[in-house]
């Protein structure tokens, strides 16, 4: 049985490693969804170096980007309320600031909202898509919204009020200060490019950072297997002696062929590839998945956003089956001992469920938050191993 943690802000130094790596820790992940590989080489060297301070050989797996779609930056983590107003901007990657006061250009619809509501960027492909009505789900299906209706660049307009039932009081803050700017700028007409923004309703709140997943209920958005940032990252996997890479959303046996030639026109042929089933396109086809990865990965996070939850735990099963009929390893992921983020013990449901993924053959187990940015991620990683190597021991006589 492999034990994988999580590099993060609270999982990246020497002493944390190594403590990790005394509790049973095997291998760690490394997320590139967030960083590239040169920008964590220290923390990968201090990996290093605590295998050979304890004479041990532990896997390094990347994560790429691949087809999964994230937010873009925000200034600082939105802690968003049931019923709460926002902004999409499909902008791409960087969250937007107003023009400044100075500036001639005429202060839009958009604009004017985007001084009141929250405003969250997300990949321009998503643009078309987000039409009125279309629910979408971030940070792995905790947060869910309702499109309402786009903004556009236009000229702002008390009116707007009415949409959301935003005050009146509050959109006057905003229209008082363009009111007087707008008339000035009329005659010059002077305008950026125009584009819109999506107003939404949140359905489900939650908290939503940075690079956060995002996802749209019951519909698949094409993107490429791979990023120009994925290729990148593996033209130097091999010097980073990364042991295995792990591919998001994976969709077909394509996916899986495009990723191992680019490995191969990378000289990187020996790393091993992990097939992250996470939507229901990668169940439907993971028969031929399975014909041509060398693990896969049950990603439960996205797994319960393409799911309803209470069929979450079939579909687990059921990829498990799959995967042992053919002789497949797989890891099961995603909450394993979510409660341990802020506590130093597990719940019991927690710890069955690590027995659980046992029973059903799994050949690893990873941690992602616990290690990454919990409070106690030595005492998790101790807890994973100890409940895994009673099941075996249970289960089949060993651990």
């Amino acid at each position: 049985m492999e034990y994988f943690g999580t590099f993060g802000p609270n999982c990246h130094t020497g002493e944390q490693l190594k403590a990790l790596l005394e509790a049973g820790m095997t291998g760690i992940r490394l997320n590139l969804s967030h960083k590239n590989l040169e920008e964590c080489r220290e923390w990968i060297l201090a990996y290093q170096e605590a295998q050979a301070e304890l004479g041990m050989a532990a896997r390094l797996l990347i994560d790429l980007k691949g087809p999964e779609l994230r937010l873009g930056n925000l200034e600082e983590t939105l802690f968003l309320q049931k019923g709460q107003a926002l902004l999409l901007d499909p902008c791409g990657n960087e969250s937007k600031s107003s023009e400044s006061e100075n500036s001639e250009v005429m202060i839009s619809e958009a604009e004017a909202l985007g001084s009141v509501l929250p405003v969250i960027p997300v990949p321009e492909i998503l643009e078309a898509y987000l039409q009125k009505g279309q629910a979408l789900l971030l940070n792995d299906g905790t947060v869910r919204l309702e499109v309402v209706e786009k903004v556009y660049d236009e000229p702002a307009d008390k009116a707007l009020t009415d949409k959301m039932d935003i005050e009146v009081t509050l959109f006057e803050k905003v229209t008082e200060k363009t009111d007087e700017k707008n008339r000035k700028n009329r005659k010059s007409k002077k305008s950026k490019k125009s584009r819109s923004r999506i107003m939404c309703r949140v359905l489900r709140g939650g908290e939503v950072g940075s690079r956060k997943s995002i996802a749209l209920e019951q519909v698949e958005v094409p993107s490429p297997t791979l990023t120009p940032e994925d290729l990148e990252n593996l033209k130097v996997a091999e010097s980073f002696c990364v042991t295995d890479v792990m591919l998001p959303f994976v969709r077909g046996k394509e996916d899986i062929q495009n990723l191992r030639q680019a490995l191969k026109e990378c000289g990187a042929e020996n790393i091993q590839i992990h097939a992250k089933i996470e939507n229901k396109r990668g169940v439907e086809k993971l028969e031929e998945i399975l014909e041509e990865t060398d693990a896969v990965v049950i990603a439960r996070g996205d797994l319960g956003q393409a799911y309803p939850l209470w069929e979450l735990p079939v579909v687990q099963k059921k990829i498990a089956a799959a995967c042992c009929r053919k002789q497949i390893p797989f890891m099961v992921v995603t909450q394993m001992l979510q409660s341990m983020i802020k506590n130093p013990v597990p719940t019991r449901a927690e710890v069955m469920d690590i027995y659980n993924a046992v029973a059903d053959g799994a050949a690893s187990l990873m941690l992602t938050g616990e290690t990454a940015v919990g409070e106690y991620p030595e005492e998790a990683m101790a807890y994973l191993v100890k409940t895994a190597e009673a099941a075996g021991k249970y289960l089949y006589g060993n651990p």
